[in-house]
């Protein structure tokens, strides 16, 4: 009965730990040749940067981003995204792209982002002191939908199709079983996963 309290800790201490890698981040030199540029990503009605530059390269993905005047934009239309999710989406695009160059064209636009998660479960978890986490009950969730649009263009850069394509994950955060803090880049990795799927319909 001595060990309890000491073994009590160390569940607590443990328990939720989950990791998240499908798409681990590379980190590779740029190349801003014309000719090496397979993917632009643009980013339109952005609120604020991801980049200090308007245009900007990810290993061969050129990526636009398109800052609207805060005195201009309507807050239904803005983009609001916070670069580190950006980059975790980008990591997908990447990862997708190179398993299956053959599915993409030449430009994939990000035109809506959001993110939710439960106030009534992060105050139920504050009030019981988190007590039923600890036979199952979820501490939170987190939630991610993203709206593109993949474009194809010819040689003479005229439009021949474009699609638009929506995604959503909603990722648990729970003791034994959860995500911990990994649930948000899950959620915004897989939700984007989902739209360039869907996409590609």
């Amino acid at each position: 009965m001595k060990n309890v309290p000491a073994i009590f800790i160390v569940l607590i201490a443990f328990s939720g730990c989950r990791f998240y890698n499908d798409f681990p981040r590379e980190y590779r030199s740029t190349n801003e040749l014309s000719h090496e540029i397979k993917l632009e990503v643009h980013l339109a009605g952005l609120k604020n940067r991801v980049s200090n530059a308007d245009t900007f390269f990810v290993s061969k993905i050129m990526v636009t981003q398109e800052v609207i005047p805060s005195n201009h934009y309507d807050t239904n239309q803005v983009l609001d995204i916070e670069p580190e999710r950006f980059f975790e989406m980008v990591d997908v695009i990447q990862s997708s792209f190179d398993k299956n160059s053959g599915s993409y064209c030449r430009k994939i636009t990000l035109l809506e982002y959001e993110e939710g998660s439960s106030m009534s479960l992060k105050l139920l978890t504050a009030f019981t002191m988190g007590v039923p986490c600890l036979v199952g009950m979820p501490a939170n969730w987190t939630s991610t939908r993203v709206k593109i649009q993949h474009e194809c263009f010819d040689d003479s850069e005229d439009l021949i199709s474009s699609t638009r394509a929506v995604g959503y994950n909603k990722t648990f955060v729970a003791m034994y079983w959860g995500f911990g803090a990994d649930a948000r880049k899950r959620s915004t990795q897989l939700a984007m996963k989902e739209a360039l799927i869907n996409s590609q319909q």
